[in-house]
């Protein structure tokens, strides 16, 4: 998605980058462990606070794999 993005080319005269970028965080739940939306939501929203902190057009997120171990 955020390759998609990137591939516009919109440009975006306020950006220092000069183009439209997204930053998008992301949760992998394993089928055995079903964790309610709101959880998913708010983990969602910590990895997406953690790409925008590492810059511009960046994903974050967690794999079903480290999900498994909690």
């Amino acid at each position: 998605m955020v390759d998609a993005v990137a591939s516009l080319s919109i440009d975006n005269d306020a950006s220092p980058l000069g183009k439209i970028t997204i930053s998008a965080g992301y949760v992998v739940s394993p089928s055995t462990h079903t964790p309610g939306l709101e959880q998913l939501l708010s983990e969602a929203d910590l990895y997406l606070y953690e790409a925008t902190l590492a810059g511009k057009a960046r994903l974050a997120g967690s794999t079903e794999k480290q999900n498994q171990a909690c």
